[in-house]
């Protein structure tokens, strides 16, 4: 059998157990995120910086699920296909798994906080110093979660370049 078939069944069945035994446990979301360091991205050229009320609305449209599963990149159309991308205006939200991360466990309802305190944590406080800013999450922190300028390629303005350093 093809790997890819084979991690696409894989997916599928854990995705519909693991909401399943959760719940009979109570416990719904992921308690455990392994990297919840917010690094933000520093460039002080203000046209690089997306708005906070942009990020902030582009966050909102994220799905808030508190269901637990499998985010992956290859197989079904389904809720935790990855990568998923929100745009408003100036910001763009970016939710993806790590290169070469196997299928990670965690809820969009995790993700979404996780987007609000990049967001806070990088604007809060923080005046013109920052363009960005991402945190990985999930249960071996495998999925990453980054705000960055709209339409920014590469170096200034993305958020990958402060995960980098």
């Amino acid at each position: 059998m093809p790997p890819q078939v084979l991690l696409l069944l894989l997916t599928a069945f854990l995705s519909h157990m693991v909401p399943s035994m959760r719940a009979q446990t109570g416990n719904i979301t992921t308690a455990n995120n392994t990297n919840s360091e917010v690094e933000c991205t520093e460039f002080r050229i203000f046209k690089f910086r997306p708005d906070y009320p942009d990020c902030n609305h582009a966050i909102r449209h994220l799905a808030s699920s508190e269901i637990v599963g499998y985010f992956h990149t290859a197989g079904a159309f389904d809720l935790f296909q990855l990568p998923v991308t929100k745009m408003k205006d100036t910001c763009e939200v970016k939710v993806e798994l790590e290169r070469h991360a196997a299928p990670e466990e965690g809820s969009w309802l995790d993700v979404k906080t996780a987007a609000m305190k990049v967001s806070d944590d990088c604007w809060t406080g923080h005046g013109f110093e920052h363009t960005g800013g991402s945190i990985n999450v999930g249960l071996h922190g495998a999925i990453k979660v980054s705000l960055v300028r709209a339409g920014s390629v590469g170096g200034v303005g993305n958020a990958t370049v402060a995960a980098e350093r």
